[in-house]
């Protein structure tokens, strides 16, 4: 047997395990590079132009019929 792990019927070896411990950690790396250099401009916007800017608003991630996408002009099929 040469793979390790089997994930949702593809098997893994320790190389393969390794590559996506690897890009897992690349993305999370650029991430936050991406949302360091963006809190460095807000900080340099806000210093040159003397203004302060709000924080975004996130979502809490719970969707309800108020906040949720609208489906206006398109039938609507009951439910099926």
């Amino acid at each position: 047997m040469d793979h390790c792990c089997t994930f949702i019927g593809v098997p893994f070896n320790n190389a393969a395990f390794l590559v996506l411990m690897g890009g897992a950690a690349a993305g999370l790396l650029v991430a936050i590079g991406i949302d360091l250099r963006e809190r460095r401009l807000r900080r340099q916007f806000e210093h040159r132009y003397g203004v302060k800017l709000e924080a975004e608003k996130r979502s809490t991630g719970s969707s309800d019929s108020a906040t949720g996408p609208s489906f206006q002009g398109y039938p609507d099929h009951g439910g099926d």
